[in-house]
């Protein structure tokens, strides 16, 4: 397991393109913050990747009931009717389910399964996964979880080697900037780069950040991966500001900031259509202020925000949606939100939902209009899901 650091994500995929090949399978998950309320969702995220793996179709018929009460879609990969036991036999059932379809994957290939931001799991989940974790040490499975802050029964086990990643030492600092391109061996752009360090306090995220909020104010460059500057002194002026992300966050369009709040809000990946809905039902709410030409966005507009955003780094794609690069994004646009914006973020989100025919998007609708408190809506909805 890995704590605390902004290196995470791409240390997890370095892992993963390494344990690639050679009879061993990779398989990331990550936890999303907008399911941390969600019993066993995390659960039902990884049964659903292990369910993609060779090997998989061997678990037995009790195993595959288990994984289907865990995650409906999996009754089209396994011809069995769901588990309907509930409670503490529920999690010792499914966690015995973890062991069967690991065994079987792993009986032909060696599994890298990484989980990703633990700190966002659900507790029904981590205590399955505790239970589970501790009757693998046989297999051929090796398991890197990562975590920002927080402990997880995961943890709790003797073959767990625990690493807490702590501030880059300064030539870790000086490796990072030199990789990210190369730089012109002048007394300017040294005295940059000394700069960049210094204000950057050994954390990654820092130093990404800095760079980009450069580039963004066009102070930097990055061309053929050559970094270039008209002036290396306004850029190391600019890059000392105390937070460059919320810099960064400010100089938005107002187009790009409703789709970055969206996503904020929801705190799982977006679908294009429900993004579009969601953004279009925020820009027409009152504690929403934004010019004449963001309050009707059709799907050139939004389509445009997304590149833009992605091309800055603030949103990346998983599967057919998107989501903020990094937890510190959602934070810093909900922080500074007021109460009521907030609130009708979650509304937006909830309407969106609740026409959209995708799976689980009746139960976050449901969440959705309880966080907006609109608990007569949340229960109508609740209602019409179970009448289908």
């Amino acid at each position: 397991t890995m704590k605390n650091s902004a290196l995470l994500p791409s240390l997890l995929a370095a892992i993963s393109r390494r344990c690639e090949g050679r009879h061993t399978l990779t398989a990331t998950i990550r936890a999303n913050p907008g399911e941390h309320d969600v019993a066993f969702g995390f659960a039902a995220a990884i049964a659903r990747a292990l369910a993609a793996l060779p090997g998989a179709a061997g678990v037995s018929g009790e195993t595959a009931r288990e994984l289907i009460a865990l995650d409906p879609a999996l009754s089209s990969r396994f011809a069995a009717s769901p588990s309907t036991v509930e409670g503490g036999e529920a999690v010792r059932r499914r966690a015995l389910a973890f062991v069967d379809i690991l065994e079987a994957i792993s009986e032909q290939n060696s599994l890298a399964l990484c989980l990703d931001d633990l700190q966002w799991a659900d507790a029904a989940s981590c205590q399955l996964l505790a239970m589970a974790c501790g009757r693998l040490s046989s297999l051929r499975i090796l398991i890197v979880a990562t975590t920002r802050g927080s402990h997880s029964p995961i943890f709790d086990q003797r073959t767990v080697i625990t690493h807490a990643l702590l501030p880059l030492s300064r030539d870790d600092v000086v490796d990072a900037i030199r990789s990210s391109g190369s730089w012109p061996e002048t007394p300017d752009a040294n005295r940059f780069i000394e700069s960049l360090i210094a204000v950057s306090e050994g954390i990654p995220l820092s130093v990404v950040e800095r760079l980009a909020f450069a580039r963004d104010r066009r102070l930097l460059t990055l061309h053929n991966g050559v970094w270039e500057s008209n002036s290396w002194d306004a850029a190391s002026i600019a890059i000392a500001v105390e937070s460059p992300l919320d810099h960064r966050l400010n100089a938005c369009p107002d187009a790009e900031c409703a789709v970055l709040l969206a996503f904020a809000g929801a705190g799982t990946p977006l679908t294009e259509s429900i993004l579009l809905d969601t953004v279009n039902a925020l820009a027409r709410a009152t504690s929403v202020t934004l010019k004449e030409e963001a309050r009707s966005l059709d799907r050139t507009s939004v389509l445009a925000a997304l590149s833009s955003l992605e091309v800055k780094g603030l949103i990346v794609r998983i599967g057919d949606g998107w989501l903020p690069s990094h937890d510190v994004v959602s934070e810093r646009m909900l922080r500074g939100a007021s109460p009521e914006k907030q609130r009708d973020c979650h509304l937006a989100l909830a309407q969106a939902l609740s026409i959209s025919v995708a799976p689980e998007s009746t139960a976050r609708a449901v969440r959705h209009f309880l966080l907006g408190d609109n608990d007569g809506e949340a229960g109508r909805e609740f209602a019409r899901a179970v009448s289908e």
